[in-house]
């Protein structure tokens, strides 16, 4: 055998041309040549042989590229799954959110690591993504598969948007750790977001709901039943009344309270992840979240009441034994509420603050006072979420224009002079 260098660069490999002399069936000898490019990498040896020269220079091409990137070439057969999991643990090492961690697994459990979790992670394409996004879009959700046939339980564009964003926060991790080039996910065909439909109680419904909240820890005698939270009434009330969000009705303290002149400061939120764990976040959604809310006289005095009821404790709407409350059990009993009331509208309790929303609008108050109030960090945000509420009360100042103008003119001109 002979060999014949082609090209050779220190510490950027090399391509050889090598030369197998063979012996046909006729005793006639023969030549093969191949071409063998090599290269070192973090003291790692690489090679490709080919029969081609532009084969091999290719490959030499990628290889100086990636070590040129500092890409870690022995861990080359990593799957997504593993680094999956190590997102997620320098996600935590960085301080993410307890509920927003939980949140990403459950999607990477149930959904996204059951269908890419076994592909090499520098094998991964866009191909695979999009097919995955194809496949998942408008499927069942697992509640769905446990027998509920809503419509709202199959799997929405939405959720599928949520898939994206997570597997392209994993794969520019990747990048940024130099495992891949480039990340696949970012060319892919991810569907359009589609805005939920939102659902209010009327007036009526609502003081119904509140009503039969008002004596849900009423015996049929009278009594008070002690089994029974007696914080849920007063806290749907003021749910009502200032449209919060759970987290900032449940993390609701007495320090933050002031009785005497009907004022609530919104300063800190309990929130619940999807693994039940209920924790303290010290800080609102936003700068927005922290703010001051008026309640009426009457609300006040049903929280003074409510206070000298259960004595002593941080939390307004406290638990039984008077400690931090558990908001999925508040959630529970807004739905035995609306199942009592005969109410069978899909009502979650977020859309208790709809509906907030939608009667101070009808009442008049300007989107930047609404904005303020329930705490969204600005005006245009709020325009676009209650596009419908401001659409209608549009609609009512056209009919009054409407009946202005449709009058005779002799009836009008001193209405425009006065």
């Amino acid at each position: 055998m002979a060999t014949k260098k082609k090209s050779r660069c220190n510490g950027e490999g090399s391509i050889d041309k090598v030369i197998h002399k063979k012996t046909n069936v006729k005793g006639e000898e023969y030549e093969l040549e191949y071409y063998v490019a090599r290269i070192m990498i973090d003291g790692q040896r690489f090679s490709k042989t080919h029969k081609l020269q532009r084969v091999v220079s290719a490959w030499l091409l990628e290889k100086r590229n990636e070590a040129n990137n500092g890409l870690q070439l022995d861990k080359s057969k990593m799957k997504f799954r593993d680094f999956a999991n190590i997102w997620l643990a320098d996600k935590t090492t960085e301080g993410k959110a307890h509920t927003t961690l939980t949140a990403w697994k459950l999607y990477l459990d149930k959904h996204i690591l059951p269908s890419l979790g076994n592909v090499i992670l520098k094998d991964l394409t866009t191909t695979m993504i999009n097919k995955f996004y194809a496949e998942k879009l408008g499927t069942n959700s697992q509640k769905k598969q446990a027998g509920i046939t809503s419509e709202s339980t199959l799997i929405s564009p939405n959720t599928v948007i949520h898939f994206h964003r997570i597997i392209c926060n994993i794969l520019n991790h990747a990048v940024k750790q130099r495992l891949i080039g480039y990340n696949p996910s970012l060319a892919c065909s991810k569907p359009k977001a589609v805005k939920p439909d939102i659902e209010i109680l009327t007036v009526d419904e609502v003081l119904k709901v509140l009503e039969i909240a008002s004596k849900h820890n009423i015996k049929k005698d009278g009594t008070v039943n002690h089994n029974i939270n007696p914080s849920y009434y007063p806290a749907l009330l003021v749910d009502v009344y200032t449209g919060l969000r759970r987290s900032e009705l449940m993390g609701l303290k007495w320090k933050y309270v002031n009785l005497d002149d009907g004022i609530l400061t919104i300063a800190e939120t309990l929130l619940q992840s999807t693994d039940n764990k209920i924790y303290q976040n010290q800080g609102t959604k936003s700068d927005a979240g922290k703010r001051t809310i008026d309640i009426p006289l009457h609300v006040a005095e049903v929280l003074r009441k409510h206070k000298e009821y259960i004595g002593d404790t941080e939390y307004v709407f406290c638990n039984r034994a008077g400690q931090r409350p558990d908001p999925h059990n508040f959630y529970r009993f807004f739905k035995r509420l609306l199942e009592k009331a005969g109410i069978t509208k899909n009502i979650r309790l977020h859309d208790i603050r709809h509906g907030n929303v939608s009667m101070l609008a009808m009442m008049g108050m300007n989107v930047n006072d609404i904005s303020s109030r329930i705490g969204h960090s600005n005006t245009s945000f709020t325009m676009d979420t209650y596009a419908h509420v401001f659409a209608t009360t549009d609609r009512q100042a056209s009919n009054k224009l409407s009946e202005l103008l449709h009058k005779p003119i002799e009836n009008v001109v001193p209405m425009l002079n006065q």
